[in-house]
């Protein structure tokens, strides 16, 4: 591939996340809070929502390695990955306007989320698994490698972020109408990304083309085969569940923190030093690398992460009660979080490497499916954690009373001002109860410390793919490739 096309290819390969984190942010991160402000379930109907899509998580995070297998046993005329990031995301959009516009009542609603909720895992899966294996195909030099990285994982924490950031605030007051009308832009968005990668991007040509069919006892003795996988596997498990639980209850802690009419912007205000915190060491990666390496920067981002989950749950207790602080320590949360992700995603990709190196085989699709599988696992534990605050803590059956307001909006019975008066009542009654909102805050921090941390140990202790290991495994795969 010429220095154009690998340019090309870069910018519109990574660029094209946007939409797709812009999509699953709105569905991973709101979809649940949409149910919950909206709907009015009862208690049994929530929570049968919410096992449903734990149960769908994990048979969705299962056919990732079969999605994997699939892809890596195929070949299209226009390249192994591009036709699969279209099909999935044709699909995906579909299911995602359906999800939020399509409205019925009670178990009928549960019955037909159910469906719903499967095929946007399903769907998705085709294109995510895709997608994230068509990175190691671009380029198997270390430093473009990392390059790529980098501006990848900026892309995709741009569309998280925009989505996080901007959905609260337009939502209150008029959450039917508005859902459905974010839905819809989301999903074109998402389906114009992805148009863009397939159309643009240009996989590289291997030597390694040409590879036996695998069917799934070889996929998984693949997975298990590479121990550096495993451990990886592990890693962003724990990291995805404990870095998700702050955000997952994010619009409930502003809610009943500080009211129903401003907590969106309040959120809002946050998800920016979210996007500050997460984007600086995106951005900055390659200046830090070359001053650190990887491990030196996996040390620097726990101690950062910890101060921020300490100073969290400290707020208003120990620390005084300031918007700017609050802010300020959603910032060093973040920023500590980013650093650890994108030494996490290069040390995954690197495992690639690793298996041909141990095996001779790449099985990209394989290898790489396994971040989705586990992100998924990941997402069915937190949706679990996440019920369990909710219901335990009270909160559902304060928010499922602004449920009932929101829906009097919908029809037209009161209006905005109305929903906002009435909802902030409901929040200060709420706010009365003190082990409410600490139940919220242990959720929102000292979980997510304990679960960052263990992920943090085993990247240090049981990884040993370090920079010189990687630079050994290339070139003895290159040396490899030229006796042959």
């Amino acid at each position: 591939m010429d220095n154009k096309s690998f340019k090309i290819t870069k910018w519109t390969y990574s660029s094209g996340g946007i939409g797709r984190d812009m999509a699953y942010t709105l569905v991973s991160m709101f979809l649940i809070t949409y149910i919950q402000y909206t709907m009015n379930l009862t208690t049994a109907q929530f929570t049968a929502i919410s096992t449903v899509i734990v149960i769908c998580r994990v048979i969705d995070a299962i056919t990732d390695p079969i999605m994997g297998t699939i892809i890596e046993n195929t070949r299209f005329k226009y390249g192994k990955f591009k036709p699969w990031i279209i099909i999935g995301a044709i699909a995906n959009s579909v299911v995602i306007i359906l999800l939020f516009v399509f409205r019925v009542e009670g178990w009928e609603f549960v019955a037909f989320f159910t469906f719903a909720y499967f095929m946007w895992g399903i769907t998705f899966t085709i294109n995510d698994i895709s997608y994230w294996s068509m990175l190691p195909a671009l380029t198997s030099d270390a430093e473009e490698r990392e390059k790529i990285t980098s501006l990848m994982v900026v892309f995709a924490t741009i569309g998280s972020i925009a989505a996080a950031g901007l959905i609260p605030i337009f939502v209150v007051g008029d959450a039917i109408k508005k859902y459905a009308g974010i839905a819809i832009f989301v999903a074109l968005f998402f389906l114009g990304c992805s148009l863009m990668t397939g159309i643009c991007a240009k996989e590289r040509e291997r030597e390694d083309e040409k590879q036996e069919k695998i069917n799934l006892l070889d996929m998984f003795k693949i997975i298990m085969g590479n121990d550096q996988l495993v451990i990886m596997a592990i890693v962003v498990l724990v990291y995805t569940l404990g870095s998700g639980l702050q955000v997952a209850l994010g619009f409930n802690f502003f809610t009943f923190e500080y009211n129903y009419s401003v907590g969106g912007e309040k959120l809002f205000i946050f998800t920016i030093m979210y996007a500050l915190g997460t984007l600086a060491p995106q951005m900055s990666y390659g200046s830090i690398n070359k001053k650190l390496n990887r491990k030196q920067i996996l040390h620097l981002s726990m101690i950062i992460t910890a101060v921020g989950y300490l100073a969290f749950m400290a707020f208003g207790y120990i620390i005084p009660r300031n918007d700017i602080l609050l802010y300020s320590i959603g910032f060093i949360t973040f920023f500590g979080q980013g650093l650890f992700y994108v030494v996490m995603i290069i040390m995954l990709t690197n495992t690639i490497e690793y298996n041909e190196f141990i095996t001779g085989k790449r099985y990209e699709s394989i290898v790489f499916s396994v971040r989705p599988f586990m992100v998924k696992l990941a997402s069915a534990t937190q949706q679990g954690i996440v019920t369990l605050v909710l219901i335990v803590s009270g909160i559902y059956n304060y928010s499922s009373q602004i449920a009932i307001l929101e829906q009097e909006k919908g029809k037209n019975l009161i209006t905005m001002e109305e929903v906002f008066t009435k909802a902030d009542e409901i929040v200060r009654v709420a706010s009365i109860n003190e082990n409410m909102l600490l139940i919220l805050r242990i959720g929102m921090t000292i979980i997510p410390l304990i679960l960052i941390y263990i992920g943090y140990y085993l990247a240090v202790k049981k990884y040993k793919i370090n920079e010189e290991a990687y630079d050994d495994i290339v070139a003895e795969i290159k040396k490899r490739n030229k006796s042959n």
